[in-house]
């Protein structure tokens, strides 16, 4: 897990956590006009210390997070970070997002458009993510974020550590009871053995309700309790929130054990109990890590409370208890996923074109008709749409001519009747098992992995070109690159009998489609060919070298006019040559028409 992972994670946790605390302070407050029991109160505060300390939990529809405004930010700002420095968006719908994606990009919706964007910049004709505030500044943040929680947690083990040592003199008085005249005030203290410190002298009713208040604490687990919430202190230590729950959890439990106590011995200790908690207010332990203290918390709220207290009825505890049990399961529970919305399966380049236009027209009406986007926004939409259907155009007016026959004269883009060549590839179950049990065996032996786009050596790419799968059956090939605006042949003299490749350049984001069927060889990048893909069609295959961008994997079959990846135009022509028996073969002079303007 790099640093803007564990940023991300701590975010989310202390994002959770807060609009936790918000709602269950608020239900308190409505609960505490009612009377209800502050047992229920105190109880709601383990949701809240969950949500901060633990970044999932079970699905429902129910969820608080999934209210419209929280879902939102929750489920796009939890994945995208602000963008930092200058950047260029690629809109949705073009090659190039595609490729933008495959480099890294996140990609980002434009709120009030069915729209994505990626952030990018251009370096050395390439694309790459643009900065995030997550990514640049993440691991000083993470490693302030750790300082700080662990100076919190130091501190808090000092005061402990100090009070023990206080109170060493302390002597049993009873089971679990300890006495002396250095304890000043009331208190639990300890977690695996706690004991219960009384001031010396203390004797009599007032002695008995106080043991019965710290008792309670025992019994309920109040001191773990605590212990728990001041870890969650520690971890989010810059938010305000948390040390305001902090605040109302050491209120609302402290009240609670009051209750009881008036609950089991009745009303006529309100006076003496009120007496006691004056006595001993600010005389016992306070801060994060230390044990709860009988006069420590809110003192004068909590003698109003005990004056004014009466047993709630069956029906408001009933009632309070339900309440809290929804919000619990509200503030708990992650909204479910939304089912994926169906997309048309991208059978052909015409289908993403004609996909890509209809999404740029629905983004030009709804952008103008609001008055919030800008219009130089409006522009760029409107210049994207006008180019995708220039595209669409001029591939069905291509794709016309390749049906019918009808080339203009001198057309780099027509393979003759006459000289169309003849590739291996077949759809026979059993060859094609054979032949991806070879290619697993060949990768193996090379130490290519399969499934993956990766750097290999220049000896790997070469043993790639050598290596035959042994399928059969015929088909014709296709252009890979129907929106070319230049091919050529590589000049220089042939090396080795190996002959030069054919150039082809498009604009950069232009699509690489399969000439025919094949298994991908080799999807990769190495020195001498930059991105690559080796496509066997049985005794031949196909080199595409120098790529902008790839689509498919090493160890993917391919058919006939699949997308393979995109060019990296800009002075960067598609190098694409051809291999027979492991021998390079002409493929400009097979095909003299694919050399031209």
């Amino acid at each position: 897990m790099n640093w803007a992972s564990i940023f991300r994670v701590l975010m989310t946790l202390t994002l959770q956590g807060s609009v936790a605390l918000v709602l269950v302070a608020l239900l308190n407050f409505i609960l505490g006009l009612f009377k209800a029991p502050r047992r229920v109160c105190a109880l709601l505060w383990s949701v809240v210390l969950l949500r901060f300390l633990i970044p999932f939990g079970f699905t429902s529809p129910f969820s608080l997070y999934a209210l419209q405004p929280v879902r939102q930010y929750f489920t796009e700002s939890r994945v995208t970070d602000s963008l930092v420095g200058d950047y260029e968006a690629i809109v949705s719908g073009t090659p190039e997002f595609e490729y933008a994606v495959a480099a890294g990009a996140q990609p980002r919706r434009i709120r009030g458009l069915d729209l994505e964007y990626a952030a990018v910049v251009r370096q050395d004709g390439k694309l790459y993510p643009a900065r995030t505030l997550g990514g640049t500044y993440a691991p000083l943040l993470v490693r302030l974020w750790l300082g700080g929680a662990a100076f919190c947690l130091a501190a808090g083990l000092a005061r402990y550590g100090l009070l023990r040592r206080r109170v060493r003199f302390a002597y049993k008085a009873e089971a679990g009871v300890y006495t002396g005249a250095c304890v000043a005030a009331p208190f639990v203290l300890g977690f695996l053995r706690p004991r219960i410190y009384l001031p010396a002298g203390l004797s009599g009713p007032e002695r008995e309700y106080i043991l019965l208040h710290e008792r309670t604490h025992l019994r309920r687990g109040d001191p773990w309790f605590k212990l728990a919430f001041s870890l969650a202190v520690c971890l989010h230590w810059w938010n305000p929130w948390v040390w305001m729950g902090y605040k109302c959890l050491l209120s609302d439990i402290e009240a609670a054990c009051d209750q009881a106590v008036l609950r089991a011995l009745g009303s006529g200790v309100k006076a003496d109990y009120s007496q006691s908690l004056l006595q001993f207010a600010g005389g016992g332990p306070a801060g994060l890590a230390t044990p709860l203290a009988f006069g420590e918390t809110a003192v004068k709220a909590r003698v109003k409370q005990v004056l004014r207290y009466k047993k709630p009825r069956a029906a408001l505890t009933a009632l309070a208890a339900a309440a809290a049990l929804l919000a619990a399961c509200a503030v708990l529970a992650d909204p479910a996923a939304a089912p994926p919305t169906p997309q048309p399966a991208d059978t052909s380049y015409r289908d993403q074109l004609t996909r890509a236009v209809a999404e740029l027209e629905q983004a030009r009406q709804t952008a103008g008709a609001s008055a919030l986007v800008p219009s130089a926004f409006k522009a760029e939409l409107d210049a994207a749409y006008e180019q995708r259907v220039a595209e669409l155009q001029a591939y069905d007016e291509r794709h016309a001519a390749y049906s019918t026959g009808s080339f203009a004269a001198g057309d780099p883009t027509r393979p003759s009747s006459s000289e169309s060549l003849q590739m291996d590839h077949t759809d026979d179950p059993e060859l094609w098992e054979q032949a991806l049990a070879d290619h697993e065996a060949w990768a193996a032996q090379n130490g290519v992995q399969l499934g993956l786009v990766t750097d290999v050596t220049d000896e790997q790419a070469q043993a790639a070109l050598d290596f035959q799968t042994g399928l059969s059956s015929a088909g014709t090939l296709l252009y890979p690159v129907p929106n070319q605006t230049h091919s050529d042949r590589q000049t220089g003299a042939e090396e080795g009998g190996a002959y030069p490749p054919v150039l082809i350049q498009a604009a950069q984001g232009a699509p690489l489609f399969s000439m025919t069927d094949g298994l991908v060889v080799l999807a990769a990048s190495s020195p001498a060919m930059g991105r690559f893909i080796v496509v066997n069609h049985g005794p031949s295959c196909f080199l595409y070298a120098d790529l902008g961008g790839l689509t498919v994997t090493s160890g993917s079959r391919v058919t006939r006019g699949q997308l393979l990846g995109y060019l990296a135009g800009e002075g960067r022509p598609l190098r694409l040559s051809f291999y027979e028996d492991g021998l390079s073969q002409d493929l400009a002079g097979s095909f003299p028409n694919w050399i031209g303007g």
